[in-house]
């Protein structure tokens, strides 16, 4: 399964496979630098 669901917490955690290839994808997008300046995206790194 790329995800799991805890409705207790109400989280989703995806794979970290899957979560590399979002995070590349977004990177493309034409206004990923400013939605990045909203946020604080997770380390992918181990």
């Amino acid at each position: 399964m790329p995800f799991v669901i805890d409705e207790v917490k109400r989280t989703r955690t995806f794979d970290r496979s899957v979560a590399a290839i979002l995070f590349d994808a977004l990177a493309e997008h034409p206004l990923w630098l400013r939605l990045r300046h909203h946020s604080n995206p997770p380390a992918l790194g181990s």
